[in-house]
């Protein structure tokens, strides 16, 4: 399934999240992660993937995102970071 940039968006930022309060390494910095927030807030419309865990995310902070998602998406990002060899 192709991901509209909705959905990369939250993608990136729920991975950067991960990476960044679990392990102290961000894919990239902060003023990009605030980027990527403001894109995000500006375009967020219906539903995606990831939507279910964004309804109260007001940009302001990401830590909490992780605990949000189910563990079958856990589970899929965990593998995507793996695979990737991104931590």
């Amino acid at each position: 399934m192709k991901k509209n940039k909705q959905e990369e968006l939250e993608l990136k930022i729920i991975i950067n999240s991960y990476l960044y309060y679990q392990f102290g390494r961000p894919l990239i910095t902060d003023n990009q992660f605030d980027m990527c927030v403001h894109n995000y807030m500006h375009m967020k419309k219906g539903e995606t993937k990831y939507s279910y865990i964004f309804n109260t995310f007001d940009g302001s902070t990401s830590e909490y995102l992780w605990s949000l998602l189910t563990d079958e998406h856990r589970q899929e990002i965990k593998v995507m970071i793996k695979k990737d060899n991104l931590c």
